[in-house]
């Protein structure tokens, strides 16, 4: 109520008078309709940038808050796949950038090797995986999903 009250405050459709009230034990406003005609005050103009890092702020919490609400992806991990070649090769080698093609073809030469190269590829495709090599295939260059 008393933030309804300070904006109709700003915009001079109240008056409020600030008195001691024993009874409550403290300072209280009392509150009464502005009389006709009365003339807003210009509002303070905030610097630009406490208003950009007021922003930003918002914007991190929003973005921090909905991160907690989403539910977690389980990621799959080599470990899972039993005799893997991966097991003990860099992650990183697997997600190169686009043009990297010497480190897709090294992670390639590990996928050719690799016993359960068949169940790596199934279980990329069953968890929509839209890029890496996974079994031996590079799914940002298929689009296979």
């Amino acid at each position: 109520m008393t933030d309804l009250l300070r904006d109709m405050q700003l915009k001079r459709q109240v008056v409020a008078r600030t008195e001691w009230r024993p009874q409550q034990g403290r300072p209280v406003h009392l509150w009464r309709l502005a009389p006709p005609g009365t003339v807003p005050p210009p509002r303070s103009s905030q610097a630009a940038e406490i208003v950009a890092r007021r922003r930003e702020r918002d914007r991190r919490a929003t973005a921090a808050r909905r991160a907690r609400m989403r539910a977690p992806v389980p990621q799959p991990a080599a470990i899972a796949l039993p005799g893997a070649a991966c097991r003990t090769a860099d992650p990183a080698l697997f997600f190169p950038e686009p043009g990297d093609t010497g480190a897709e073809e090294q992670a390639l030469a590990v996928c050719a090797g690799c016993p359960v190269r068949a169940q790596c590829y199934a279980r990329a495709v069953d968890n929509g995986e839209r890029w890496g090599i996974w079994g031996g295939v590079n799914f940002a260059m298929t689009g296979v999903s």
